[in-house]
């Protein structure tokens, strides 16, 4: 509140202030202040980005998406925002327009270990578990002491009955 008192126009402090406000999970206080720094700055990408997942916290989908996609119109290589937005649609059962949120933030990051994981779940989701695997195996590539990489792969294996491999990875 000191820096707001001192400089009304101080954006990082209603940013820093929603931060900690988000995490007093004080839901509108932080919405309030990221407001005032996005009115300050409009092309602050990561005022969008942290508003958009307080509307996924107060499960208000459609202003979290409003959100990211803003912050990708802004700055189209800002792979959070892909992987924010592809949670939502994840979770909506969008599944194509997740996988190709996903296929864009790996494209910008091909070592976003999170973005082959959700998208690993996508294509076990659909049936799709050659892709799934395909997936999980980039991570343990990436990261070979992955358990949940593992484990999901097994899962995978098990849907194509190649029970063998589905043991391996358990092990």
């Amino acid at each position: 509140n000191k820096v707001i008192e001192l400089d009304p126009k101080y954006i990082k402090a209603y940013y820093n202030r929603g931060l900690v406000w988000y995490k007093k999970q004080e839901y509108e206080r932080a919405i309030n202040d990221l407001n005032k720094a996005i009115e300050l700055n409009p092309k602050d990408t990561k005022a969008y980005n942290r508003r958009g997942v307080i509307w996924y916290k107060k499960q208000e989908y459609e202003r979290a998406i409003d959100d990211y996609s803003k912050a990708i119109e802004l700055n189209p290589k800002d792979t959070k925002a892909y992987n924010n937005r592809g949670v939502i649609w994840y979770e909506k059962q969008e599944y194509d327009k997740a996988i190709d949120d996903y296929n864009k933030a790996i494209e910008l990051n091909p070592k976003d270990t999170k973005a082959y994981f959700i998208r690993g779940l996508i294509w076990d989701e659909k049936g799709e578990h050659e892709k799934a695997i395909n997936d999980f195996n980039k991570i343990i590539e990436l990261d070979p002491k992955d358990a949940d990489a593992y484990n999901y792969r097994g899962t995978a294996w098990s849907y194509l009955e190649k029970y063998e491999k589905a043991i391996k990875d358990y092990d």
